[in-house]
């Protein structure tokens, strides 16, 4: 199952994010959604990051409605911007933990849509709309759950978005729940997903939380869904080899350690410098999970003009490598793999003790 972009929120700094009005949040491809412009900061959502409310381990996202005036419309707390573009099916999961909500069936409301534009009150079809109810019921696609309430529970959410075939399905925690017929235009206008309420109400939508977001592009193949999935951060912890100087840090792995900060960093103005670091295995203490894939999100620019730079990700001396050219913007670049290049087999939690990533510039020297 070749996952193209995961996301456990491990990296994020922790603590309570100030609402404001659209703002990148990461060069992840993350950012913060404008609430309606009429209304005061003070009425818009709070968002927070903590350890607390982490499915099992790590951190989460929680958002919770930050006012009750009426007429006052919640805002797109997280938003993740994606195209459909030449796909013709896109799957996407994560795990939901619904606090409280006090939305009801007949009113505008949402805790997470997809739309066109990264703001509170877009969405682009009534269909591509996830509500969770008062009652505890999920609603999404134009169903409603009726199997207990999800209400102080997590929940796996994946949602395929299929152009091919014109359906929107949805599944909670591996079990279809309904599929529906769209357009195909509505696919097209699909720019992003958006977490955090949309309501007449700013308190119907209530509080929850987002952990553990995937997306794949499953183009031309029969839908598979995880039913299950936890996103972990594997966190560098030594050297292995370094050809960059380290600006701001003692040790170039040291630069590399989340919250991201764009005053420590590794340079080298060489062609085939060459950075190999040690990862921890985040999965060490959790023997019987299965490994999806392995992915690693590489922030780079240049001091001017443009370069090339290839980055890996392994076991061993084994590499899986992608070239990317950065700029003088600070971009980032993901690289999934789903084997382990050493085997080429599917990792295993035993291969994680010996993952390694790395980079260099223009080209990666042989041994």
């Amino acid at each position: 199952m070749p996952i193209f972009d995961m996301e456990g929120f491990e990296r994020l700094p922790t603590g309570v994010i100030a609402p404001s009005t659209a703002r990148v949040l990461d060069e992840m491809g993350w950012m913060l959604g404008s609430a309606d412009p009429s209304v005061p900061v003070a009425q818009r959502t709070a968002i927070e990051v903590s350890t607390v409310n982490a499915n099992k381990r790590g951190k989460a996202v929680t958002i919770t409605a930050a006012a009750t005036n009426a007429n006052a419309f919640g805002q797109s707390a997280l938003v993740k911007s994606f195209s459909m573009g030449s796909m013709t099916k896109v799957v996407l999961g994560f795990n939901l933990f619904v606090h409280s909500t006090n939305a009801q069936f007949n009113n505008p409301y949402s805790q997470m849509r997809f739309g066109s534009t990264p703001t509170a009150v877009d969405w682009t079809n009534v269909y591509f709309v996830f509500v969770a109810l008062a009652g505890g019921d999920l609603y999404f696609a134009g169903t409603r759950t009726n199997n207990g309430s999800y209400i102080g529970k997590w929940t796996f959410i994946e949602i395929v978005l299929d152009k091919s075939t014109g359906l929107v399905s949805w599944y909670t925690n591996g079990a279809l729940v309904n599929s529906f017929s769209v357009g195909a235009s509505a696919f097209d206008a699909i720019r992003n997903i958006n977490f955090g309420g949309y309501s007449t109400y700013t308190a119907d939508f209530g509080k929850f939380t987002v952990d553990d977001f995937y997306w794949d592009n499953q183009s031309g193949q029969t839908t598979k869904v995880l039913g299950r999935g936890k996103v972990d951060l594997a966190v560098p912890n030594a050297n292995v080899s370094t050809a960059f100087t380290p600006n701001g840090v003692a040790q170039n792995w040291q630069a590399l350690t989340p919250p991201l900060n764009p005053t420590t960093f590794n340079s080298s103005p060489n062609e085939g410098a060459l950075d190999i670091v040690e990862l921890d295995n985040p999965l060490a203490d959790s023997p019987d999970d299965l490994v999806q894939a392995v992915m690693t999100t590489t922030v780079a620019r240049t001091s001017n003009g443009t370069q090339g730079l290839v980055a890996g990700v392994g076991s061993g001396t084994s590499f899986q490598k992608t070239s990317l050219t950065i700029t003088t913007a600070s971009s980032a670049s993901n690289l999934v793999s789903s084997v382990n290049p050493a085997t080429g087999q599917p990792w295993t939690i035993a291969d994680l003790e010996n993952l390694r990533t790395g980079y260099a510039v223009k080209t990666w020297p042989t041994a």
